[in-house]
């Protein structure tokens, strides 16, 4: 249950982050790539949860993967507050 509720917050966060560097696009060019970035990154960690709820990864992932998923979330804060500045 909090892997799912885990997911679903990061999926949240990422999907308006990349909205709205799409939509503060043209302030910057940069805006945008930080977008498809940050995306790039939630499907890495996407692949992870995959990866680990097949069983292919080794227990000691999951902290990797718990820390991930923060600094994700974190990142996204990050990039929302530099969009609207």
């Amino acid at each position: 249950m909090i892997e799912q509720g885990a997911g679903f917050t990061v999926l949240v966060f990422v999907s308006l982050t990349l909205l709205f560097s799409i939509i503060n696009t043209h302030k910057s060019g940069a805006h945008l790539m930080l977008g498809f970035i940050i995306t790039g990154f939630a499907l890495c960690l996407g692949h992870l949860l995959r990866a680990w709820r097949n069983g292919d990864l080794d227990p000691k992932f999951k902290y990797f993967i718990l820390a991930q998923t923060v600094l994700l979330t974190l990142l996204c804060i990050i990039a929302n507050i530099y969009f609207w500045q």
